[in-house]
């Protein structure tokens, strides 16, 4: 995974974060650093004007929505009966790598520009914070899926205690 914090001139905040694994609750930890970003721009008093435009930048290396083709959207706040845009302050942009078009799956397209990603602006705390997170997510996915697994062929288990014998030394 890599995950790059930047301030454009005009302020706006962009997350951008490569992730190479499937990740089950991908949304939920979406919108978590997205608003922890966007919130974060605002102190004790501080007037609700002063808010830039956060935007967060998926690159996947897995496939996320299975049901199209589309390698590229944008999600934002949208009135759900007329499609108008209510904010431009949230934004997410997600890029499915496998939906891409094979001449774009080589080092002279995509992938190439992608490697400026290397770079780290969050601090380690934060990334740290993020890594905990990140493996529990997954530890408990990983949980889930074994339970439904093993509702499926369930084996039932008597454990029985035996007390242990009194020592006469």
């Amino acid at each position: 995974m890599i995950d790059v914090l930047i301030e454009l001139e005009d302020g706006t905040n962009m997350n951008m974060e490569m992730q190479v694994t499937y990740f089950e609750y991908w949304t939920n930890r979406v919108l978590y650093y997205l608003s922890k970003i966007y919130t974060g721009q605002v102190k004790t008093g501080d007037p609700y004007d002063m808010v830039k435009p956060c935007i967060h930048v998926s690159i996947l290396d897995f496939i996320y929505f299975p049901e199209d083709a589309k390698c590229c959207r944008k999600i934002a706040f949208c009135d759900t009966e007329n499609g108008k845009q209510y904010t431009d302050l949230m934004e997410i942009y997600i890029l499915e790598l496998k939906k891409l078009p094979p001449e774009d799956q080589n080092e002279k397209g995509v992938i190439r520009w992608m490697r400026f990603l290397g770079g780290k602006s969050r601090e380690e705390y934060e990334l740290r914070q993020k890594a905990v997170r990140d493996y529990n997510t997954q530890i408990k996915s990983a949980e889930k899926r074994g339970e439904k697994s093993g509702e499926k062929s369930l084996i039932k288990l008597t454990v029985r205690l035996v007390p242990f014998a009194k020592s006469h030394c």
